[in-house]
C-alpha cells in the first residue's frame, strides 16, 4: 500500500479532490449526491494521472535525489503493474464521472490526461515554460465541482476562482524549482532558474505569488461573502499572506530549501484557506435562506 500510495501520489491527489469538492460547496452552497461519484472521479484520475506520469519520467527520476526511491525507480512495482493500476483507476473515473456530468465531465477529464501526460509532462523536458500549459490543469477540478454543484463554466465568480486556479500554479511551480533546483538540473529539465537567474526567478516568482494574492482578493469580492466572520478572515488570511510574501524580496536571506519550502506551504494554504472559507459562508448563507 505505501509503494500504491507514492505511485499514485495519494496526498496530491487528495489536495485535486478537495478543489473539486470546495469549488461544488461556493456553487451550490448544499450538499447533493451528485457530488459523491464526481469527487470519486476526479480522485481517481489524479491518481492515475500521477501513477502515467511516473511511468513516463521512471528514467528521469533514477537521477534525481528527491525521486530516486520511487516505486518504478526501485522497482518495487514494476512498469506493467503500474499500467493496470493505471487502466484499474482510470475506467470507473471516466464512467463515474459520464454518468453524473455527461459528455462535458468525460470531456474535461480526457483534456486533463492530455494535457498533463501529453503536453505538459514532454513538454518539461524541453522549455522551461511548460508550466503555463500544465496551469491550465488547476482549473479542470474546480470545473467538475462547479458544474456539478449547478453552476456554469461561464460564471463570473467561476471564472475568478478559475484565474486564482490558474494564476496559482506558476508560483506554485517554480518555487519546486528554487527548492530543487541541483535534482531538475541533475536530469537535466531546462530550468526557468537557468533563463532568469536564480535572483531574477525569486522576482517573478514574488510577481505570480502577489498575483495569486490579488487573483484570491478577485475571487472574495466576486463571491462576496455574507458572514461577516468569514469576509473578515478572508481580508486578514490575504493581508498576512501579502505581508509574507514580501520576505521574498529579502534574497540575501533565502539560502535553503526550508526557506523556499515555507513560501511554498503558505502558498498552498491560502488558496485553501479562501476556498474553505467561501464554501463555508456559501453552505451557512444557504442554510439561512
Amino acid at each position: 500500500m505505501k509503494h500504491f500510495f507514492s505511485l499514485t501520489k495519494l496526498p496530491l491527489s487528495f489536495g485535486v479532490a478537495l478543489s473539486c469538492l470546495l469549488s461544488f460547496f461556493i456553487a451550490s452552497g448544499a450538499y447533493m449526491p451528485i457530488i459523491l461519484p464526481v469527487v470519486l472521479a476526479v480522485l481517481l484520475l489524479s491518481m492515475s494521472i500521477c501513477a502515467l506520469n511516473e511511468v513516463q519520467e521512471v528514467q528521469l527520476d533514477a537521477k534525481m535525489e528527491r525521486t530516486k526511491n520511487r516505486p518504478l525507480v526501485t522497482k518495487a512495482i514494476s512498469i506493467n503493474q503500474a499500467l493496470t493500476i493505471i487502466m484499474v483507476l482510470m475506467a470507473p473515473a471516466f464512467a463515474l464521472i459520464y454518468q453524473s456530468l455527461g459528455l462535458i465531465g468525460f470531456n474535461i477529464l480526457a483534456l486533463s490526461l492530455i494535457f498533463y501526460n501529453g503536453i505538459y509532462t514532454p513538454l518539461k523536458q524541453k522549455t522551461a515554460f511548460a508550466v503555463v500549459p500544465g496551469a491550465l490543469l488547476g482549473i479542470s477540478a474546480p470545473a467538475l465541482g462547479w458544474l456539478a454543484g449547478g453552476g456554469t463554466l461561464l460564471d463570473y465568480d467561476f471564472m475568478a476562482l478559475a484565474l486564482m486556479m490558474f494564476v496559482w500554479q506558476m508560483p506554485h511551480f517554480w518555487l519546486l524549482t528554487l527548492m530543487y533546483y541541483e535534482d531538475y538540473q541533475r536530469a537535466k529539465f531546462p530550468l526557468a532558474i537557468e533563463l532568469f537567474g536564480k535572483l531574477g526567478l525569486i522576482r517573478v516568482t514574488f510577481i505570480w505569488y502577489l498575483l495569486t494574492l490579488l487573483a484570491g482578493v478577485a475571487l472574495i469580492y466576486a463571491v462576496y461573502p455574507q458572514n461577516l466572520i468569514v469576509l473578515t478572515l478572508s481580508v486578514v488570511a490575504t493581508l498576512y499572506y501579502i505581508y509574507q510574501s514580501l520576505k521574498l524580496l529579502n534574497t540575501h536571506k533565502l539560502k535553503t530549501k526550508k526557506d523556499y519550502k515555507k513560501f511554498f506551504m503558505d502558498l498552498n494554504i491560502f488558496v485553501m484557506i479562501i476556498m474553505i472559507l467561501l464554501a463555508i459562508d456559501r453552505v451557512f448563507f444557504t442554510m439561512i435562506i
